[in-house]
């Protein structure tokens, strides 16, 4: 009778198994299978995700709380259970929806990286939706509402950012029908008021600091007209954060009375 066995790079059999975003807490929980015959404890030796707006691959955060000491967690014959708290809100930076999030992510199988190193295995995460859709920060439309007046809060960013929103409404949940709906407060501040010192207050062109926790309110006569049904909402939020990139001749030369030509390109990151 013949047996099998898995020749591997290291020590330890490894395999994803899941993720599940914690939207509360800005995290993605990463869950891995994975044992080591010789029940050595093994620890984490690399963890990266693709940065597309830098076209690079870069060290990803871990959440300040994990399961598991990731320098050195236990293994036995058994396969286990590893999860890996990803704080993934830190990394993309910016609260929306993410398509394909792709994450790498190796082992040792050995605490404190003093063993052998597994493979460097790259995974794709379909969707990383950060969009305000929760129940908790949604105050108003409840499950039927005629007015479809929204009320809700904001999560905080992570920087200091000036903070806008995106509404959508449309008839199907894709947001990709002809009934679909969209007001912007960058574009328009029209019906958009949050609170201040506890009346509602029109909202600045600028926007408020995302470092806060704020109220806000949007309505409009478009939505309260809509025909009676089924809606679909979401609520985006868009951190305004620019980057400049200025190019000189000068060099660090100094000039008088000279016109110093200057390059350069703004790129908003919303």
């Amino acid at each position: 009778m013949a047996r099998q066995i898995v020749k591997t790079q290291s020590e330890i059999l490894w395999s994803f198994d899941n993720h599940e975003i914690i939207y509360k807490e800005g995290v993605v929980e990463l869950s891995f299978i994975m044992k080591n015959p010789r029940g050595y404890k093994a620890s984490l030796a690399s963890f990266q995700f693709y940065n597309d707006y830098a076209s690079e691959w870069v060290p990803a955060s871990l959440d300040a709380v994990q399961y598991v000491s990731l320098g050195g967690f236990p293994l036995s014959g058994k396969f286990e259970k590893v999860i890996i708290r990803w704080d993934c809100a830190s990394d993309l930076r910016i609260m929306k929806a993410f398509q394909n999030v792709r994450f790498a992510v190796a082992f040792n199988d050995r605490e404190e990286l003093v063993g052998t190193e597994t493979e460097l295995r790259e995974y794709t995460i379909p969707e990383v939706d950060f969009t305000i859709q929760d129940e908790p920060r949604v105050i108003r439309p409840h499950s039927n509402d005629p007015y479809l007046i929204f009320e809700f809060l904001n999560p905080k960013s992570i920087r200091d950012a000036l903070l806008h929103f995106k509404l959508e409404v449309d008839t199907v949940d894709t947001f990709d029908s002809q009934n679909l709906v969209s007001f912007s407060s960058f574009d328009d501040q029209t019906g958009w008021q949050y609170v201040l010192n506890g009346a509602w207050t029109a909202l600045p062109s600028e926007g408020l600091s995302g470092l806060q926790f704020w109220k806000f309110k949007f309505e409009d006569a478009s939505l309260t007209a809509l025909t009676g049904g089924d809606y679909y909402f979401r609520i985006t939020p868009v951190l305004s954060q620019i980057q400049v990139h200025i190019s000189s001749i000068a060099d660090g030369q100094v000039f008088q009375t000279t016109t110093i030509p200057v390059n350069g390109s703004v790129v908003i990151l919303d």
